[in-house]
């Protein structure tokens, strides 16, 4: 059965502090003696703009799935979300069988991005870990224009 306390608490936060980046901002929350929860709120990196889903979350806030992080990020980030997974499950287990509906860990851990009434913040510190990737959408101009070339590209070979 799931159980988190304080004191396993301090054993992550232990964790956390050797793999945490030093310029990110978090908390982090135990839940109806269950779970943990890490939000990250604020980083010099934006890790909002850099998810690769981020058109499904819209207002600052993300909810990761802790299980498939190598579907969110790339690396960098992505090697620093699997040490921060890591750290979050110090001192956990999972002998869980899906296919009897049976679930047993030591405690369920989570990590977000902002929260769900404060957004995540992005510092843009130009000396950050991490460098930062900037999309920048074509106007509609730009695309008429590539659907063209590849019409005329078509058509000629």
């Amino acid at each position: 059965m799931a159980f988190m306390n304080q004191e396993k608490k301090a054993k992550i936060v232990e964790q956390l502090k050797k793999v945490m980046p030093r310029n990110w901002k978090y908390s982090l929350t135990v839940h109806h003696h269950s779970s943990i929860t890490l939000a990250i709120m604020s980083a010099p990196v934006d890790l909002f703009g850099l998810h690769k889903n981020r058109e499904h979350w819209t207002n600052g806030y993300i909810q990761l799935n802790e299980y498939y992080l190598q579907n969110q990020y790339d690396s960098p980030v992505l090697d620093t979300m699997l040490k921060i997974r890591d750290a979050m499950n110090t001192g956990n287990w999972d002998k869980s069988d899906i296919q009897t509906d049976y679930f047993d860990v030591g405690h369920y851990a989570y990590i977000h991005i902002g929260k769900w009434d404060k957004p995540f913040h992005w510092t843009e510190n130009p000396g950050a870990q991490f460098a930062k990737r900037i999309r920048v959408e074509p106007t509609y101009d730009q695309l008429k224009a590539r659907i063209a070339e590849l019409e005329s590209r078509q058509s000629n070979g």
